[in-house]
This record gives structure tokens, sequence and C-alpha cells, in this order.
């Protein structure tokens, strides 16, 4: 004789069949979830990528162009001084076309001024001080542009070209202060994602330009910020 079997209760395995199915509906769910969110990610960190590669391509344009522009203007300049025009008025011809020239120091060779002139509220210079960056007279017809300088939330640049005589001789040197904090508003008001924005910074990772120029003092590098 067999035993009896007792009989199958078909409601317990629906209900668990049921139960495996919702498990499975909710796994698969997270799964999908979880890979809408990777690739929302990813895709939001590429368009980032590219937001960040376009400033870096802005900023690059914008200093060289506008570099190459302030180069020609004191290459102008030395000829106007070598050709015998009074030098105040090749300075303010040079800052009626470029706003940004903060001091004009023309100096000889031995560390004279011979004239200088300033943006009205800045100190005069008494003597012209060798630049570390400076070892020698730049070669006639170039311009040596020294390191970026932070100056009461400006960001500066110091440029050097070689002055002649009528002769073709060379005089004494002309060095110029640039603020360039204008040349990159426009860059750092690029907007990065939704709320983030660029900036600028040099090799050792000191913050060189942004939107809020309280951080751009020396020694605030990413390192530090981040």
């Amino acid at each position: 004789m067999f035993a009896k079997q007792p009989p199958h209760d078909t409601r317990y395995s629906l209900r668990r069949h049921l139960l495996r199915q919702a498990v499975l509906l909710l796994l698969v769910s997270v799964l999908g979830m979880g890979a809408a969110m990777v690739m929302s990610f990813y895709l939001t960190w590429q368009k980032i990528e590219v937001q960040m590669a376009e400033i870096a391509i802005g900023a690059a344009k914008t200093f060289d162009l506008s570099v190459l522009d302030i180069k020609n203007s004191l290459l102008a300049i030395r000829d106007a001084l070598a050709a015998g025009q009074a030098p105040e008025d090749a300075f303010l011809q040079a800052r009626a076309r470029h706003m940004m020239y903060l001091d004009f120091v023309y100096a000889d060779f031995d560390g004279k001024i011979l004239i200088q002139s300033n943006v009205t509220g800045r100190s005069r210079r008494v003597t012209f001080e060798p630049q570390a960056w400076l070892n020698a007279p730049p070669p006639f017809g170039d311009v040596v542009i020294g390191p970026v300088l932070f100056e009461n939330e400006s960001i500066v640049v110091d440029m050097v070209v070689t002055v002649a005589d009528e002769l073709g001789l060379p005089a004494g040197l002309l060095w110029v202060r640039v603020d360039t904090i204008n040349l990159w508003e426009t860059v750092v008001d690029i907007p990065v994602g939704n709320t983030g924005y660029g900036c600028l910074v040099d090799e050792t990772g000191q913050l060189v330009a942004y939107r809020n120029r309280r951080l751009m003092v020396p020694g605030n590098t990413l390192s530090v910020l981040i």
C-alpha cells in the first residue's frame, strides 16, 4: 500500500510564484535604474569634458591674440621712441588703444628710470630693479613676458622690450605692466555642468582666474580649494 499524499495547495504555489516574479521584476528595475544612472553620469561627464575643452581653447586663443596685439603695440612704441617721438605722447597713444596698460617705465641698462607713466593712483617707481625672469636685455625685436602676478585682485603680467636710439643702437629697456583680468572674464563666465563655472590655473595649480576674485590670492591652489 502507498501512503496517501496530502493534497497539493495550489494557492501556496501561486503565491510563491508571484513572489519570485515580483523579486525578479524588482531586481530588473533596480539594475535598469542603475544602468540609467551610470549612463546619465557618463553623458554628463562627457558634456563637462567638452565644455572644459572649449574653455581651454577659448582661454588660449584669447590670451594669444591679446598678447600678440600687445606685443605689436610695444614694438610700435619702441619704434616711436627710436624715431624721436616724445615718450609721454607714445605712452598716451598706447594707453588709449589698450586700457589694460598700468605702468610704462623707460630705463637705461643701469636701472636708472628715464621716464615713466602710471595709471592714476598707482605708485611711481624710484629705480628699475632687475627682474629675476629677465637674465639679459631682450634681443632687439623680441618681447619678453614675465610670470603671472597678483596685484589687488587683478592678474598682471610684465613685459620688456629693448629700445634703440636714432642710430639703431640699444639705448634702454621699456618695461610695462599689463592688467589681464579682463582677458579672462568671458572665459570664466562659461558655465560648466548645471551649476559650475570654469577657472584657470597655472602649471603649479595656482588659481589664476575665477569668478570669485577673493579666491585669487597667492597660495590658493586647486589642492587647497578642492
